[in-house]
């Protein structure tokens, strides 16, 4: 080791001073103790960029100009590199999910640009408000990551782009740029990996992109093009892993692409299976109208050992599954649903060991579903096979592999008893196996299986016997479970109910007995409760007022008795009141009024009395349907009636009405338009007459 002599200490000395004081002269603010402040200029542009915006959530309110607040590497957003002092990030991105979206509002102003050290910058989900990209980014030369996607901003690009040579990303999406001639300054960004322009509107044809051959993010989706020139698409062969050009108005046969969701195209080319990298893949609500082996067959090659997801639904596919599908061993999600599928599906498809979703529903396939179907499926998460002719048989002792999250088999064949395999899936939020079948009880395990459920659908079965109490198993712990047990034939008292259920539809059953057991409902969260067509009995319990979210309550064709509760003014979300078809009597609560977002009323064939309330008219505006028929309403026609403007079904027939018809009934036009309306109709009871006014006979 050599050691240096007094002389050369006392040059390095000198020379440590020396470059001290050169980073003091670039550095504005020195460094203080363990503070490293920022550079003046580049505080000063951040300064004026705050000044052109409004801040709704409070994200500036550490820039400032105070002493305390002048470093601003320490604001928000804001990241400066050790060493320089210059700032390379600025992250002000807005994220729904979080609770901040379009949190600045206000001008794009140029002083940002003035950041030339930034390698990073954030602005997307914030409103400016049209503002035009000016021609001054271009000096941002050392940018990798431009994220203004859903910025609100306007105009054309600016060529000066051409100048971000070390750009990586790049995301302009959803913003409302406009008469594109081209993209010609994209060649000059080499390093490109990711490009998103999505939602905006590039012009009647497709761009040119001339850029890095490393391209793995192409999106050019939702953008009105026209072009069927995809020729360069090529190049991108193998590095693409994302390729989008969705929802605009290409036609012929389909390119090199990956997600063409929303065009027209009418077949998939061969070279597809040469896509060696990619793994999504999106044709769905095409016009693709090929038979499946043939399609499936034109993404054979090395694209068999990529393609993890593949989504065809919505189209007009048709012929069998294929044997072959076995073949595209990565897959992960198969999405084939909304199509012309016929034949049977092959117990190939438990070959796919990666499968976590597979969805072919709403198509004619038929025949027998196996075990031998799962045998190697143990990581499926997602079955939807409904609206099929599929009849499943499995041996009752059957374990399957997997554990899924959704479950919909809507009118296939489970039947007659109740799938004992359900016993064992414990992690379920989604089950639907209405229409299947059942002839059996529900068996006691049922409720205990998951505390994940929300939504549970075992309707328009014929499953019999008592409901058992639910309110101690693990349904209990669901937060906002959703429960449809509608059209079977349950007997006994309604149950004790989860505290937590977001809706009930127990309607057309044979439950009897009181209805006390509804006050065992305290759950805020509950929007519909449907007990319709059942033979419950007695008065109407005074507790609505635990039921503050409620949307929907029909309790019709009962036999139920008494006077409406006052409690129902609590239901301030009520839409929609069923209560024909009882034997409710007194007269209609002024509490009723409360229920201003009321649109269906139905109250016939009761024995009601008294006025018919002149409040209706000036309290319920949103009513659409007011059926009052068969009861025993007295005294004349309120003239206030005349007030509600979206009035299309009005009965007042069979009761003991007196005086004239108001005439300003004629100026309800919406009564003689119900031929033509939207509306179900479905709630109301059957009508014949096409005019939608019943006063009596």
């Amino acid at each position: 080791m050599k050691i240096l002599g007094g002389g050369s200490l006392q040059l390095v000395y000198a020379f440590l001073i020396l470059l001290h004081m050169q980073s003091s002269i670039g550095v504005s603010s020195t460094i203080a103790g363990d503070e490293v402040r920022c550079i003046e200029i580049e505080r000063q542009a951040l300064l004026a960029f705050k000044q052109g915006l409004v801040d709704e959530c409070g994200w500036l309110s550490s820039w400032g100009s105070e002493e305390e607040r002048k470093d601003c590497c320490k604001w928000e957003g804001v990241q400066c590199s050790n060493t320089t002092g210059h700032i390379t990030v600025l992250n002000l991105t807005a994220e729904l999910e979080h609770g901040c979206y379009l949190c600045l509002r206000g001008n794009l102003s140029p002083s940002l640009f003035e950041l030339q050290h930034l390698t990073y910058l954030g602005l997307a989900g914030n409103d400016f408000n049209f503002s035009c990209i000016p021609e001054s980014i271009g000096l941002l030369n050392k940018i990798q990551h431009l994220d203004l996607n859903s910025c609100n901003l306007s105009g054309s690009l600016p060529s000066q782009l051409s100048n971000l040579t070390s750009l990586q990303y790049l995301d302009l999406s959803f913003n409302n740029f406009n008469n594109i001639k081209n993209l010609e300054w994209l060649s000059y960004l080499s390093s490109l990996k990711y490009i998103d322009l999505g939602g905006n509107d590039l012009g009647k044809s497709i761009p040119m992109i001339n850029t890095s051959t490393f391209l793995t993010h192409l999106d050019l989706g939702n953008n009105n093009l026209t072009s069927s020139t995809f020729h360069w698409l090529f190049k991108f062969s193998k590095s693409l892993v994302y390729l989008d050009l969705s929802s605009n108005q290409f036609q012929g046969l389909i390119p090199e692409n990956l997600d063409l969701y929303g065009n027209q195209f009418g077949g998939i080319p061969k070279s597809f299976g040469n896509l060696c990298k990619l793994r999504y893949l999106d044709l769905s609500y095409n016009n693709l109208d090929g038979m499946l082996p043939e399609l499936i067959g034109n993404l054979s090659g090395c694209l068999q050992l990529s393609l993890e997801e593949l989504d065809l639904h919505e189209n007009k596919i048709k012929g069998p599954l294929p044997d072959m599908i076995k073949n595209l061993m990565s897959l992960r999600r198969l999405y084939l649903y909304n199509n012309q599928l016929s034949g049977t599906v092959p117990k190939s498809i438990g070959l796919l060991s990666k499968l976590e979703l597979l969805d072919i529903s709403s198509n004619s396939l038929n025949g027998m579903i196996t075990e031998s179907h799962f045998s190697t499926l143990s990581r499926l998460r997602g079955l939807y096979m409904s609206f099929n002719s599929l009849s499943f048989n499995f041996t009752p002792d059957w374990i399957p592999p997997f554990q899924l999250n959704g479950i919909e088999l809507v009118s296939c064949k489970l039947g007659p008893k109740f799938p004992s395999w359900l016993k064992t899936q414990r992690k379920y939020s989604y089950l639907d196996i209405s229409g299947n079948g059942i002839f059996d009880g529900i068996p006691k395990w049922f409720g205990n299986l998951s505390s994940r459920a929300i939504h549970v659908n075992l309707s328009s079965n014929h499953i019999y016997g008592i409901l058992p109490d639910l309110s101690t198993t693990k349904f209990a712990n669901s937060l906002g479970l959703g429960i449809d047990l509608s059209k079977n034939k349950l007997d006994g008292p309604l149950p004790i109910f989860l505290i937590n259920v977001s809706s009930i539809n127990l309607s057309e059953n044979r439950f009897s007995e009181s209805i006390s057991s509804l006050c065992t409902i305290i759950a805020g969260k509950l929007d519909l409760l449907d007990v319709s067509h059942n033979q419950l009995s007695g008065k109407l319990p005074d507790c609505m007022m635990q039921w503050t979210s409620l949307a929907i309550l029909n309790l019709a064709n009962n036999h139920l008795f008494g006077k409406i509760p006052s409690s129902i003014g609590y239901l301030h979300r009520l839409e929609s009141l069923g209560l024909q078809n009882n034997n409710f009597s007194g007269e209609i609560p002024l509490s009723l009024g409360n229920c201003s977002a009321l649109q269906f009323l139905n109250l016939n064939n009761n024995s009601f009395f008294g006025k018919i309330p002149t409040w209706i008219g000036e309290r319920l505006s949103s009513l659409i349907f007011l059926l009052l028929r068969s009861n025993h309403f007295s005294g004349d026609i309120p003239l206030k009636l005349c007030w509600l403007k979206k009035m299309t079904l009005l009965d007042l027939s069979n009761n003991n009405l007196s005086g004239n018809i108001p005439s300003c009934i004629q100026n309800l036009t919406t009564l003689a338009q119900k031929e033509s309306s939207a509306i179900d109709y479905s709630f109301a009871d059957s009508y014949d007459d096409s005019n939608g006014f019943y006063v009596g006979h």
